[in-house]
């Protein structure tokens, strides 16, 4: 099993060039996380763990190169639908919304959508962070769940989703 978790840790992970951060790749997106996460996953899925028992789910998808304009347009109203109409409901859903969903435009022509709730599980303070990412060729959605403060959570996870780099 540990062989296992170590062979799709690499196929998701591999190590950067900077001394403490991994690369994780979900589809044509990639992220520089710390070191001290593990992932593991399939070729639509990873999930992850943080050293202070944070949860990552990424569920992803790429479309062919070559996919034609209708299939590129329907790519595009899934991404703006799920935005506006799944993630709100979720993050509602997940604790008092401390950032409703917000729309970040990338340099390159992705999008990326995110929101922060704060609750309470097992009498504790609970986060919610959820982001979509959209391109021509890719859509990942990522959450990130965890106990303590949503707005110190948020600033972690936003500076690890400001290394994105996108290879289309």
């Amino acid at each position: 099993m540990r062989l296992l978790s170590i062979v799709l840790l690499l196929l998701f992970a591999r190590i950067g060039a900077a001394e403490d951060l991994l690369e994780l790749r979900m589809a044509t997106l990639a992220f520089r996380v710390p070191a001290t996460w593990t992932f593991s996953g399939t070729n639509e899925r990873a999930e992850g763990r943080g050293p202070d028992g944070q949860s990552v789910i990424a569920n992803y998808r790429k479309l062919k190169v070559d996919a034609p304009a209708e299939v590129t347009e329907e790519h595009w109203k899934i991404i703006r639908g799920f935005a506006t109409d799944k993630m709100p409901q979720l993050a509602k859903t997940n604790g008092d919304v401390l950032r409703p969903v917000t729309l970040a435009l990338q340099p390159g022509g992705q999008v990326q959508y995110s929101s922060v709730s704060q609750g309470r599980k097992v009498l504790r303070q609970y986060y919610f962070i959820q982001y979509l990412f959209g391109s021509s060729r890719s859509i990942v959605y990522l959450t990130v769940e965890g106990y303590g403060n949503a707005e110190d959570a948020a600033a972690r996870f936003d500076s690890i989703v400001a290394t994105q780099t996108w290879d289309e």
